[in-house]
């Protein structure tokens, strides 16, 4: 997974990086970036010993999450709990800033259609993760 998203940054900045980097990058981030996140997220399932070397305890050790005021305790494992929606709320922001980027760029006239889409489908996706975050709320803390 994470290689494709090594592939795209390769074919979609190797013609002058500087001014593509600024016109492209949040048609990368919005796009081929969710690819190196769930890579990245499945690093513990991939090497577990490593991360019970790095932890101090098996990725599968039960962890506590309080939802809130509402004292709604739940008990899943720590690469669920800990590290995958720590993924999720990082993957979250920088989509945030990636549509903010992009919306930068159309004012400014740069590559303004792919990045016109990019701010688009940004906020697609941030609005199916929202409501996805609200189907399933005590769940999916």
């Amino acid at each position: 997974m994470m290689a494709i998203s090594i592939v795209a940054a390769y074919l979609l900045f190797r013609k002058n990086p500087r001014e593509s980097l600024v016109t492209r990058g949040p048609f990368f981030l919005v796009c081929f970036f969710i690819f190196f996140c769930v890579g990245f997220a499945q690093l513990p399932m991939w090497w577990p010993d490593l991360f019970h070397t790095l932890l101090g305890h098996s990725i599968y050790t039960d962890s506590s999450v309080s939802a809130g005021d509402n004292l709604i305790r739940l008990d899943r494992a720590w690469w669920l709990t800990r590290w995958f929606h720590a993924m999720r709320a990082g993957y979250f922001w920088i989509v945030f800033a990636a549509i903010a980027w992009a919306i930068v760029n159309v004012v400014r006239r740069r590559m303004w259609k792919m990045n016109a889409l990019c701010a688009v489908v940004g906020s697609a996706v941030l609005a199916v993760d929202v409501g996805l975050l609200r189907m399933c709320f005590p769940v999916c803390l």
